[in-house]
């Protein structure tokens, strides 16, 4: 199992330098897991490209369509009293931004919930970080 922040997700529906890489780990297992934040978060990502010019109105169009589609087949942890007690110990334990203890706190609770292991995917070193002192395989 393979839980996917959303720096990893954008990579998905923008092709980045690092996409080709995580097209191949998506085809080897397409089930995503993440946390309620990843499709607004993405979509904050996709409007900001449109900003800069990355993307014209009409390819933003497109990619949040997909994302809506896709997003439809994903596991997503909802929020809850318990993913907060979560991000609010990883908060204590980590250096990281209140969406990324979101995140990790997840994929926490999702580990302990389903499986002994888990990769954790994301574009953001101090979240890897976070990520393997928690436990999960960020290579």
């Amino acid at each position: 199992m393979t839980y996917w922040d959303s720096s990893a997700l954008v990579t998905l529906f923008v092709e980045q330098a690092v996409s080709l890489k995580y097209r191949k780990i998506h085809a080897r297992n397409p089930q995503v897991v993440t946390a309620w934040h990843a499709v607004p978060e993405c979509a904050s990502a996709f409007c900001r490209l449109r900003r800069e010019g990355f993307l014209t109105e009409t390819q933003l169009s497109e990619v949040l369509i997909r994302l809506q589609s896709q997003s439809a087949h994903w596991l997503i942890l909802a929020s809850g009293t318990r993913l907060e007690q979560v991000t609010l110990r990883v908060l204590r334990l980590h250096p990281l931004r209140a969406m990324d203890a979101i995140h990790l706190a997840a994929a926490c609770l999702i580990r302990g919930e389903t499986v002994s292991t888990m990769n954790f995917l994301s574009e953001d070193n101090r979240l890897l970080e976070a990520a393997a002192k928690e436990g999960f395989f960020t290579g």
